[in-house]
């Protein structure tokens, strides 16, 4: 049963270095982002599930 879910923007949005030319105006916007994660986090839940960009064999940097 899906008890929460947050949409945030992929890369190249969330990161300052990729996204130099507009890194000040996305700070509200990452801020955004790590509140609503967390938020799903602090709940505790048994899963929790990241859907992003990953290298072929599944894994990604995190």
């Amino acid at each position: 049963m899906l008890i929460a879910a947050a949409v945030c923007p992929c890369p190249p949005l969330l990161v300052p270095e990729v996204a130099a030319g507009a890194a000040g105006e996305l700070d509200e916007l990452r801020a955004a982002c790590l509140d609503a994660v967390g938020v799903l986090a602090a709940a505790r839940p048994e899963r929790l599930i990241v859907v992003g960009h990953a290298e072929r064999d599944g894994r990604g940097p995190h």
